[in-house]
């Protein structure tokens, strides 16, 4: 993992993430790797400004394959800030995806739509799943909330890769959708919040 630094602040940019994007701008076009980075970025900016305004200190942006991650201190926010700030990112993208569609940056649109759906799934390591955690978190125990976000990752993953599959089959799509369930079954089974 490549790090750099700028006045205290952290950015990780993962070795297979450059390997990714130089193999996806030598074999694709680029202005679609190019608007979903842009959205992605956008997305990560709304959580630290918003982090920031809360008063939580945002420490380090990780930049890897499947993982776009901004590390902001939010064990001291209250539900509602925390709700605010895994908010913050979708809602940037869904604005975004209203902006390019008025201007009919096409490529623009589907990046930050697609973006902001994806982080809406009530899905663990998402916006969604976070954001479910702390809404099951008021009625039912911690434990029974996290197994529930659990359980909502992977079924959300099935059916992700089950479209994915699908689109592959009757030759509509890459393989993305289909790794991407796949990247949620295992974030649901590795991840520990009980």
């Amino acid at each position: 993992m490549l790090k750099l630094s700028l006045r205290g602040f952290k950015v990780g940019i993962s070795f297979w993430l450059c390997v990714f994007a130089a193999v996806s701008l030598a074999l694709a076009e680029t202005g679609a790797f190019v608007s979903f980075i842009i959205a992605a970025l956008a997305h990560e900016a709304a959580h630290g400004i918003t982090a920031a305004a809360c008063k939580a200190p945002v420490r380090e942006l990780t930049l890897a394959l499947g993982k776009f991650e901004l590390d902001c201190g939010l064990e001291a926010l209250s539900d509602r800030e925390k709700i605010a700030v895994f908010l913050s990112g979708p809602l940037v993208n869904i604005f975004l995806a209203a902006l390019s569609l008025a201007l009919g940056f096409a490529r623009a649109f589907y990046a930050n739509a697609l973006l902001a759906a994806i982080n809406l799934l009530p899905s663990a390591h998402l916006d969604g799943g976070r954001i479910m955690l702390i809404l099951l978190s008021k009625e039912l125990s911690c434990k029974t909330a996290a197994r529930a976000v659990k359980l909502s990752s992977f079924v959300c993953g099935v059916a992700v890769s089950a479209l994915g599959a699908f689109l592959i089959i009757n030759e509509q799509s890459n393989a993305t959708a289909l790794l991407f369930g796949i990247y949620m079954i295992l974030g649901a089974l590795r991840v520990d919040w009980e």
